[in-house]
Order: structure tokens, then C-alpha cells, then sequence
């Protein structure tokens, strides 16, 4: 079961104003900002060049130096420590940009989180600044129109990114290519809507093209009406009603799916995070799983005994980047506060080991009952020392390593 997140303030400032889709029951539909790129100037017939006036020709642009990776470095630690950190002891409250990816991914473990999640940078706007999309990553092989979802996508607005709009499973975005995005939702049985966007000049904004939607109608609404504007406003009395049969008006849905693009998004589990991932969000560099599920995938493995202890448990530790000064713990309860927050003590049983990215460690020790005996430390890439419990989830089984601090 995928772990739900208590939310950090500090991130807040990078996810910010959202675009949604069509608007639902009577809410104003939002207003695209116009930018300077959309506006159209006025033709000065009454100063027409003359031969004799050499055309300005501009000069080409010079191809941008930035490293835009960086820029969205981040965000992107961000989503994976989204996928990867175990906080179920948590309540969660989502933020703008995360809640279609906590919704895929509630039901996954992490590996099948990092593999089913991916990200790519890709300028659909056309301003020469690349757009990131957080969304599903699929197989074209076995792709389909309900396979591929857009989580999130964001530009960069004064060096910093920008979210411009997201996306869940009932309220959704795909890409159709040219800067357009298919947008299908619904709220039951008698109300459903699609529509296609335009993404703004500056990536900034989305601006409707055309949105179709069902709404009661008739005495007691009991009949369904087909209607379409260009309004995004999903009201029948600002729309216009549709004279065509209930499969002529999914047809159209139909036709706009065929029109979707696969993104050849790069999973997750292929991220490997910036030096610039935010104090207390840097994802956990160390990963715990029954050996048993893992091994097979490596050719060597080390392997420490810390209890002989029968019945015996063996959980490997695998890490992305070599983990330098790990520490194998036997942990001591010494108090429990008032919040609930569990204090030890530590003995290093194991100190200072290299683990590397090749090579996990096997872990041979015992689980006396529901409170943890053994845990790991070390310090990860901002100097922090880092200690996690080793426990057992309630719900599936999973081998879990929960985070602690000391005193």
C-alpha cells in the first residue's frame, strides 16, 4: 500500500495556481491570461514599407544554456520522494500538482510506483521552454486511449516552475500533440465531459477549444441532453443543445482519442535525484525488501547476521548511489510522548559498511512482536544522519524501514 504524505509547508511556494477543465455545474469557467505572444497587433497600413526600406531581418536565436533538468530539480525530488517514502503512520492532505499520482499509486508498493510513474520535459508551447508532464508511463505495444494520463504539468515562470494544470482519474488530461490537450471527465452517470485545450504562448495557461457535455434535462430530469460551447462553462443555458443520438455524441469522444500521443516518459525508478533536494524531503537513499524477492536480480550480496534467533527473517538493503558509514542498529524503547512519537536508544552492531548500488545487504535478524529491535543510519547527501526502524506493515506484509529521531 503506497503511503499517504503529511504535507511540507516549504514546497508550497513551487506548486501554486492550478487550471482546471471544463467547468462543472455553474462555476465560472477560468479566464486565460492573455500574454504578449497571444496578442495581435494592429496592421499599420498607413506606413507601408517602401523598396527603398530594407526589411529588419532578426537575428536567429541563440540557443538556451540553461539546464531546465535543474531548474525543475526540485519538483522532480520532490514527486520522487512522493513514490518512495514511507509515511502511512500520516494523515494526508494533498497539495496543488499531487493528488492524480497519490490516487494511482495508493494501492502500490514503491517499486510498482517508480516504474508506473515517469516524467519528461518537452516544450508544447513553443516558447523554447520546455514543459514538464508527470503522468503514466506506457507500453506503445499495449497502448490505449485509457492508459495514458497526464498527472501534472508545469512551465517556468521567473525561474521557477509553475503549475498550470493537473489532472485524476475522473477529471483528466492527455496530450494530442501541437500544444493541445484532450481533457475527460465526469461527476456520475448523467453528467460526463470532454473537451480540447490549447496550451498558452508562455505554457502558463490552458484556453478551451471546444467542450461537450451531458446534463439532465426534461421533467424531472430524467432524459440526458448533449450539448457543446467553447466556453469550458458546463451549463446548458450558456450552451448549445446537440441534435444527435447518444453514440453520435461518444463518437466524437472517440474520435479525439484517436488522436492521443503516448509520451515516452522516463519512469521514476530511472530518476536519480539533484543536489539540490529540499532539507527534510530528500528521499530515503537506503531500500529495505524480504531478501527472498529481490536476490535473484543480483549476482552478489553481503550478509550479516544480527540474530540467530529462530523464526529468522532475512531483509536485504539496496541503495541507488553507493551509501557510505551505514550503520546496523539494535534499538532500545526508552520513552513514548504524548503525540504518540516513539523514542530509542542505539547499539551500532554494524558500523561504517559501503553499501553499493550492485551489491545489496542481507540482513539476518529476528521480529520480536510490534515494537522494532533493529534499525540503519547514515548520513545522507546533505549531512544529515538519518535512522529508520525496521518494521513489518499490517496491511501487506511489506518489509518497511520507518523513519525516527533522537533526542
Amino acid at each position: 500500500m503506497k503511503h499517504r504524505l503529511l504535507i511540507f509547508v516549504l514546497v508550497t511556494a513551487l506548486l501554486i495556481m492550478t487550471v482546471t477543465g471544463c467547468a462543472q455545474n455553474n462555476e465560472e469557467p477560468v479566464t486565460p491570461t492573455p500574454t504578449p505572444e497571444q496578442t495581435t497587433p494592429e496592421t499599420a497600413l498607413d506606413d507601408p514599407k517602401t523598396p527603398s526600406e530594407p526589411e529588419t531581418v532578426s537575428e536567429p536565436d541563440e540557443p538556451s544554456t540553461t539546464d531546465y533538468l535543474l531548474v525543475y530539480g526540485e519538483l522532480l525530488d520532490f514527486y520522487y520522494y512522493l513514490l518512495t517514502v514511507d509515511l502511512d503512520q500520516y494523515d494526508f492532505d494533498a497539495i496543488p500538482g499531487t493528488m492524480g499520482l497519490l490516487e494511482a499509486t495508493q494501492a502500490m508498493d514503491t517499486d510498482e510506483a517508480l516504474d508506473s510513474v515517469g516524467y519528461i520535459l518537452l516544450d508544447i508551447s513553443g516558447d523554447k521552454i520546455p514543459e514538464m508532464l508527470i503522468g503514466t508511463v506506457t507500453n506503445k505495444d499495449t497502448f490505449s486511449p485509457y492508459s495514458f494520463f497526464i498527472y501534472a504539468g508545469y512551465t517556468i515562470v521567473a525561474e521557477k516552475p509553475y503549475l498550470t494544470f493537473e489532472g485524476v482519474s475522473r477529471s483528466n488530461y492527455t496530450y494530442l500533440g501541437g500544444g493541445d490537450l484532450l481533457y475527460r471527465g465526469s461527476s456520475g452517470a448523467m453528467n460526463s465531459i470532454f473537451g480540447t485545450y490549447s496550451i498558452s504562448a508562455d505554457g502558463a495557461s490552458l484556453s478551451v477549444n471546444d467542450c461537450y457535455f451531458t446534463h439532465e434535462k426534461g421533467e424531472g430530469g430524467q432524459e440526458i441532453g448533449y450539448f457543446h460551447n467553447t466556453s469550458g462553462h458546463a451549463n446548458p443555458a450558456v450552451s448549445e443543445e446537440l441534435s444527435i443520438t447518444d453514440e453520435e455524441f461518444w463518437q466524437k469522444l472517440s474520435d479525439l482519442e484517436e488522436k492521443i500521443q503516448p509520451l515516452d516518459l522516463i519512469p521514476f525508478s530511472e530518476y536519480r535525484q539533484t543536489d539540490h533536494a529540499t532539507d527534510g524531503m530528500t528521499a530515503p537513499a537506503v531500500h529495505a525488501h524480504w531478501a527472498e524477492d529481490i536476490l535473484a536480480q543480483y549476482g552478489d550480496y553481503d550478509e550479516f547476521s544480527i540474530d540467530e534467533t529462530e523464526p529468522q527473517s532475512r531483509v536485504a538493503l539496496t541503495t541507488d548511489r553507493t551509501v557510505h558509514e551505514l550503520n546496523v542498529l539494535m534499538l532500545a524503547l526508552e520513552s513514548v510522548d504524548d503525540d504518540g512519537n516513539i523514542h530509542f536508544s542505539t547499539e551500532e552492531l554494524l558500523e561504517d559498511y559501503s553499501l553499493l548500488p550492485d551489491t545489496p545487504l542481507v540482513l539476518v535478524m529476528t521480529f520480536y512482536g510490534s515494537i522494532p529491535q533493529y534499525g540503519i543510519s547514515y548520513e545522507d547527501e546533505s549531512g544529515t544522519t538519518r535512522y529508520f526502524a525496521f518494521t513489518v506493515s499490517g496491511e501487506d506484509g511489506s518489509i518497511l524501514l520507518d523513519e525516527f529521531f533522537l533526542d
